[in-house]
């Protein structure tokens, strides 16, 4: 059976929801079409079956999931070449995995080595704050170090990030599994020594690269057992656990839930191990998280 990587692939000029092994694209709903019509599978729903549009794909659940996975599979081992279903991954093409109306919903030091790093009492409560979806940059954008504030230190963060997958609010703790759909990487930056700009040195042009794409929880051993790492120029300056975060993630998700209706594409991302150095420009950012991928990004100064 194939893994699902699933990612918004810009061809074209057209978004295609797609799954991304190595560098190969499959196109999912052109896969499951050609499938459902070489297999007399009954093609009328097909849009719904496994829909192109990313929002409808994750309000689809485990169907769209289990149909992308029989329509790769057929595709594979009948060697099908059909450059509408499969191509290459060409170079900056890869969307970041959030939809329009998303919340970027980032909570703070959440693991214990995040404060033991700023020398203060891990918190009783998971902190929250949010991103705007404009701020939100995929695979391989720019990170844009702001001239204002530069050299003012830019750190970072691997953080594993829930994708929501159906609506709900004040959900109990218990029933939080139901509305997770997957996993990405988010890579919080942070323009750090400036608390006096507010909210701004959280959430500033380009201070939430994510993805690269979104591997759906069933494909997932244990979101609580992942490495992260992240690199910059090739070498390791962060590594941490999933095992590590101080709050589970249905007490995370449940107490958002709380004051906020959570929908289908919503993000939250659970902190990362904490950094310990800054980026510049000219560097190429990696953040890494085991299971889902590498998250590429280059480091320009604002012109």
């Amino acid at each position: 059976m194939s893994k699902l990587n699933i990612a918004i692939v810009k061809k074209n000029n057209t978004q295609r929801v797609t799954s991304i092994d190595d560098k190969t694209v499959y196109d999912l709903a052109y896969c499951y079409l050609a499938m459902a019509k070489e297999t007399n599978i009954d093609v009328s729903d097909a849009n719904t079956s496994v829909p192109n549009n990313f929002e409808d794909f994750i309000k689809q659940g485990n169907k769209a999931i289990q149909n992308s996975l029989n329509a790769i599979d057929w595709v594979v081992e009948n060697k099908i070449n059909d450059r509408n279903l499969i191509w290459d991954l060409e170079p900056n093409t890869i969307q970041a995995p959030i939809i329009n109306s998303s919340k970027i919903i980032m909570i703070g030091d959440t693991y214990k080595s995040h404060a033991e790093i700023g020398g203060h009492v891990p918190p009783t409560r998971p902190g929250i704050f949010f991103k705007m979806s404009q701020v939100v940059i995929g695979a391989d954008d720019p990170i844009i170090y702001l001239k204002n504030y530069y050299p003012q230190p830019l750190k970072f963060d691997t953080e594993l990030a829930v994708v929501i997958g159906k609506e709900g609010m004040s959900i109990p703790e218990n029933q939080i599994q139901d509305y997770i759909w997957g996993y990405t990487i988010c890579n919080d930056l942070t323009i750090s020594g400036v608390k006096d700009l507010g909210p701004r040195y959280k959430c500033f042009e380009s201070s939430a690269p994510i993805g690269p794409w979104v591997v759906h929880k069933s494909q997932i051993g244990d979101p609580l057992n992942l490495d992260l790492e992240f690199r910059i120029n090739g070498k390791s300056v962060q590594q941490g656990n999933t095992n590590k975060l101080i709050f589970s993630t249905e007490s995370i998700i449940s107490e958002v839930s709380m004051y906020h209706k959570l929908r289908p594409g919503d993000i939250i991302s659970l902190g990362g191990p904490g950094p310990t150095t800054t980026l510049n420009p000219g560097d190429i950012a990696e953040a890494e998280i085991q299971s889902i991928g590498t998250l590429r990004n280059p480091v320009i100064l604002e012109n």
